[in-house]
C-alpha cells in the first residue's frame, strides 16, 4: 500500500498523474528549495502559485541538460541553490528524470486558468 502525490486537475477532481509515493513532504521541500511558496494547512493538501512552479520546472528541465549553463547558475543565484542540497532533494522522489516527468504530468493536468497548482497525497 502506498501514499502518492495526486494533482489537482480539478476541484476536487483528480487528475491520473501521480507520484512520489510517501514522499509529499519531500516533493514540497524541493517546490520550496525551487522557490515556490507553498502553502496548505494539511500536510498532505498543499498547492503553489503557477508561475513558481513553471519556473520550478524549467529550471530542472535546464538543468538536467546542462548544469553550468548561465540561466541555470544565474537560477541557483537568486534562489541561494546548491548542488549538493539539490542532490538531497532529489533523494526519495526518484530522481531527476523522475521528478521531471511526474513534474510535467502534474503541470499538463492541473486546473487551467486558476493561478494556482494544487496537489493532494493520499
Amino acid at each position: 500500500m502506498g501514499k502518492l502525490v495526486h494533482v489537482i486537475k480539478k476541484h476536487a477532481a483528480y487528475g491520473d498523474a501521480e507520484a512520489f509515493n510517501w514522499g509529499a513532504d519531500k516533493f514540497k521541500d524541493l517546490l520550496t528549495y525551487l522557490g515556490c511558496e507553498v502553502c496548505g494547512e494539511e500536510s498532505d493538501e498543499f498547492e503553489c502559485e503557477e508561475k513558481e512552479y513553471e519556473n520550478a520546472l524549467s529550471f530542472l528541465k535546464s538543468y538536467q541538460k546542462n548544469n553550468k549553463s548561465k540561466g541555470v547558475k544565474s537560477f541557483m543565484e537568486q534562489n541561494e541553490i546548491d548542488e549538493e542540497t539539490l542532490g538531497l532533494c532529489f533523494n526519495g522522489l526518484g530522481g531527476l528524470d523522475e521528478i521531471i516527468k511526474s513534474m510535467q504530468e502534474f503541470w499538463d493536468e492541473r486546473e487551467k486558468g486558476y493561478g494556482w497548482i494544487s496537489f493532494h497525497a493520499w
